[in-house]
């Protein structure tokens, strides 16, 4: 849809619409992970398990 010549709206179908805020939420936490790995400040899964008792 547009307004004066200027792109305003966009009609989706749902379904495309969800898949589409799954894969932005995906790649935000992909982002956050790597922000982390870059910090150094994670702990590897096996040792979260571990201490949460997991095997």
């Amino acid at each position: 849809m547009t307004r004066d010549g200027q792109r305003v709206a966009v009609i989706l179908d749902p379904d495309v619409f969800d898949r589409l805020v799954d894969l932005a939420e995906d790649a935000m936490d992909r982002r956050a992970l790597d922000e982390v790995r870059t910090d150094g400040d994670y702990l590897p899964w096996d040792k979260v398990k571990a201490g949460l008792g997991i095997e």
